[in-house]
């Protein structure tokens, strides 16, 4: 059967089958190995690397057909039932490795039977590489051939009578659209069988092809770098044919499963529901810091808005009435400077009588809430004096630490209602234990500092020696000598007294 008959038949045969409506896979794979030829020495690892490669494209999810040290009517029959399959694929692959050789400007692979006596049998003997072409090029889906078949051949030397050019390796090659050739060694050039298990193409194929996510481009200039490493630059593997402008992959990269995103507003309600009624500004002010952009966020604002409002209010309130009790404190001080008797007397003007002189209720009420302030500030340790009901300087400085530890700013000149809310809402210390420079603190008291012997305590609080505090008598002592050499300085003091010649006259 001649050549292009076999194409034509060929070709009615892949239609038959498509207008049937055969079932495809939607990857399949064609591997060929052939090492045990009969003609010239046997190729040690052409099998190996046909198994290796088609245990890694089932792996990849190919169905794979594979055929073992094939002789010409097996590799028709293997493309014959794959060029069927071909038809309908999403991707078909034809993976060959074995002896392969261009004959006439005509690439052919050999099977295992070949004897190759003259150029003239090529035909008859091998498998033409543009019939293992035309049995995929059907169909739109991606279409491999990967040909490690540019090993140095040995049937260009047995060949008699050649009336045809052969040469080494395989030939350029010319592909339709959608069919991708890669071949073990440029054109013109001869490749390894390798001294391992495996060629050097082919170990490069197998390191490269299951790795997920390398788009195919990059899968065979990685393939390239490996072998030209691999053989020291003296064979390069080359690529012909053009591919769909998509991203092609044998294992498509791994999909990261990505967290979805929480809604920032979904804990937004429980968290409205839970302040809604508290009327606390920071907790307001925290849902809008979290929840700003949700639903709740406008009645956060308004409730805050009101909160504010409501509190400057009560603050001006506090202020009024704090001047009013400020102007009460200073009459019943007025009052208790002057005289009961002369708080009525003529000389007292009409007016300033009425100023000094309050209602009883009004004193007493001033009186209690002095008190009440008073008592609640020692209670929370900002003050040490009594609830006495004067609120004069010791008072004061006991508001204004009350006003520094509670970082408040209520007026410290009279007692007020605002104050006194203020006390009540603080429990336990406020404000931290103060002690004089000769005391130190004792747990929630002060006592009186102490001295090693020798050293006594001055009022600064700080412990000097002895002989630096002497007593008067001590340096009267010191200056005077004994009782009776004073009384002798006396004596003498009391009477003229002079020397003559070394004695001593007193008249």
């Amino acid at each position: 059967m001649t050549v292009p008959r076999f194409r034509f038949l060929l070709a009615i045969f892949i239609a038959l089958l498509a207008s049937a409506g055969v079932a495809h896979a939607t990857r399949i794979a064609l591997v060929i190995g052939n090492s045990s030829y009969e003609a010239v020495p046997r190729l040690p690892n052409p099998v190996r690397d046909a198994d290796a490669v088609a245990e890694a494209l089932e792996r990849l999810g190919f169905e794979v057909s594979i055929g073992r040290d094939t002789r010409k009517a097996t590799l028709e029959t293997l493309l014959a039932d794959f060029s069927e399959k071909a038809a309908g694929a999403e991707m078909a692959v034809v993976f060959y490795a074995g002896h392969g050789i261009e004959v006439g400007g005509e690439n052919y692979l050999i099977p295992v039977d070949a004897k190759l006596k003259s150029d003239a049998r090529i035909k008859f003997e091998a498998v033409s590489l543009s019939d293992i072409l035309s049995a995929i090029e059907g169909g739109n889906g991606i279409k491999l051939v990967l040909l490690d078949a540019c090993r140095n051949n040995p049937f260009i030397a047995s060949m008699e009578g050649r009336t045809r050019s052969v040469g080494r390796g395989l030939a350029k090659v010319e592909a339709a659209d959608g069919i991708y050739i890669s071949y073990s060694a440029a054109a013109g050039t001869t490749a390894s069988d390798g001294e391992g298990n495996h060629s050097p193409y082919t170990e490069a194929l197998l390191s490269t092809i299951e790795e997920p996510g390398l788009e195919l481009n990059f899968l065979f200039r990685k393939v390239a770098r490996f072998v030209k490493q691999k053989t020291n630059g003296t064979q390069t593997p080359f690529e012909y044919g053009r591919l769909p402008d998509v991203n092609i992959y044998l294992n498509p990269p791994v999909e990261v499963a990505r967290p979805v995103p929480k809604d920032p507003c979904a804990d937004a309600a429980a968290h409205w529901a839970a302040i809604e009624d508290k009327k606390s500004a920071a907790l307001f002010k925290a849902h809008l810091q979290y929840f700003g952009q949700c639903a709740f966020a406008e009645l956060a604002r308004n409730a805050l808005d009101d909160l504010v409002k409501t509190e400057k209010q009560q603050a001006a309130s506090a202020s009024v009435a704090a001047v009013d009790a400020a102007g009460a404190a200073s009459a019943i001080a007025e009052e208790q400077k002057t005289p009961a008797s002369t708080a009525s007397g003529d000389d007292l003007a009409g007016e300033e009588t009425v100023a000094l002189v309050q209602p009883d209720n009004a004193k007493a009420d001033l009186l209690s809430l002095t008190r009440d302030v008073q008592s609640g500030l020692a209670g929370l340790g900002c003050s040490k004096g009594t609830a006495d009901g004067r609120w004069g300087r010791q008072s004061k400085r006991a508001m204004e630490r009350f006003n520094q530890f509670a970082n408040l700013s209520l007026d410290v000149e009279a007692p007020s209602q605002a104050a006194l809310a203020a006390i009540r809402e603080r429990t336990g210390r406020v404000c931290p234990l103060e002690c004089a420079p000769t005391e130190v603190v004792a747990g929630d008291r002060c006592e009186r500092k102490t001295c090693d012997a020798g050293f006594t305590l001055n009022k600064a609080g700080k412990c000097i020696a002895s002989s630096a505090g002497s007593t008067r008598a001590e340096r009267r002592k010191k200056l005077l000598g004994t009782p009776k050499q004073e009384a002798d300085v006396q004596s003498s003091k009391a009477r003229d007294c002079f020397e003559l010649d070394g004695q001593k006259f007193c008249m």
